[in-house]
């Protein structure tokens, strides 16, 4: 399914009637930023929105994932958003190399940037993020691979049909296979520092452009590889990972600067503040 602004549109004005609340900005998150998108491909998205003045006074933060035309959209109060970031949640990460990033208020971008200038420059605001919250990353890497590996013979209802058809989860075994991928970029930085920048290291894996790589996980995607060489292979990366996970546990857990994330929350804070005064 071809996306454009037309499509982001919709999906925007649909989650502001769903949500009841404004949406500032929205992301394309999933197949169509690692290349291994099919026409049957829906469009999920993660979006970000103001409170409400009800959500101002009862201190509440919205969050919901509702289900739309293209996709699911998963809705968050843009409060949130400091946290979720440096929670360095891959699934939120990738707001830094989506290939569509859309703001349907003009005037709302405007103001975005003028209160958050980190969103000017995203590739700076994505390594910054890593140099402090590495560790933090790669933690949350693993907690996703295992979180796939889960799901392999215990799916989500959807795809009960699938486990059935191929006698395991073919699309979490993709994924899976993918986080392995990427988190051998975050311990590659933390053991060796290479010519390439975090953002330029991270973005060249998530989009798969070793285009074997990619052939492989799409294969695997729509149930070419044999069930046992595919499980034999997260078997032995399984392995790898709890030993990486050993290695530096205790440094995930060590305090971080927290100048950064203080700056975007008084950033954000002034934002909301003057949308709703």
């Amino acid at each position: 399914m071809e996306i454009n602004n037309e499509v982001l549109h919709k999906i925007a004005l649909h989650a502001e009637e769903a949500s009841g609340r404004k949406i500032v900005f929205l992301f394309v998150q999933g197949s169509q930023n690692y290349n291994l998108e099919t026409e049957s491909s829906d469009i999920d998205c993660k979006a970000f929105c103001l409170p409400s003045f009800e959500d101002f006074y009862y201190g509440k933060e919205y969050s919901a994932t509702l289900e739309g035309e293209y996709g699911q959209t998963t809705v968050h109060d843009i409060r949130m958003l400091v946290d979720l970031l440096t929670k360095m949640n891959p699934t939120y990460v990738e707001m830094f190399f989506s290939k569509h990033l859309y703001f349907p208020d003009p005037e709302l971008k405007k103001a975005l940037l003028s209160y958050v200038p980190e969103f000017k420059g995203l590739k700076g605001f994505y390594n910054n993020l890593f140099r402090l919250y590495k560790y933090r990353f790669l933690q949350s890497m693993i907690g996703t691979f295992n979180k796939k590996l889960k799901e392999l013979e215990k799916p989500t209802p959807a795809r009960e049909a699938t486990v059935k058809e191929y006698g395991y989860d073919i699309k979490s075994a993709s994924h899976a296979i993918r986080y392995f991928r990427l988190l051998i970029v975050i311990v590659t930085f933390i053991r060796h520092q290479t010519s390439l920048s975090p953002y330029e290291a991270y973005e060249q894996e998530l989009s798969l452009t070793d285009l074997n790589a990619r052939q492989y996980l799409f294969d695997i995607k729509v149930g070419k590889m044999p069930k046992d060489d595919v499980l034999d292979r997260l078997n032995f990366e399984s392995q790898y990972v709890q030993a990486v996970k050993d290695q530096y546990e205790a440094m995930s857990k060590k305090p971080v600067d927290s100048t950064l994330a203080n700056t975007l929350r008084k950033q954000i804070y002034e934002f909301v503040k003057a949308q709703l005064a």
